[in-house]
């Protein structure tokens, strides 16, 4: 459990799949070091994990998430065509949470 949270806490850069020039796109999100918030926010492709909290824009309190979606069951997958949602589908999550 340490370790997984410990993973978290050093956050992960993604690919930015919504933009139509995906490949020269990236968003980072790590779990706050006290574990109370998620934070993200689009960086350079030259970013080094772990980025500090304060660089990233966005933040969501874990206590407002309501679940996690996965593969085609991601409301951004659900929108996209066939072609592009069997692509990206198997990669695909979304953190669910009421706004």
């Amino acid at each position: 459990r340490k370790h997984r949270l410990n993973a978290l806490v050093e956050g992960t850069i993604f690919n930015n799949v919504t933009t139509r020039r995906s490949k020269d796109k990236f968003w980072y999100c790590r779990l706050a070091p006290n574990h109370k918030c998620l934070h993200w926010g689009d960086v350079p492709d030259s970013a080094k994990p772990p980025l500090p909290v304060e660089m990233l824009p966005e933040m969501l309190p874990v206590s407002d998430i309501k679940g996690l979606a996965v593969g085609k069951e991601c409301p951004h997958i659900m929108k996209e065509g066939k072609g592009k949602k069997e692509s990206l589908a198997p990669l695909a999550f979304s953190v669910l949470y009421d706004p």
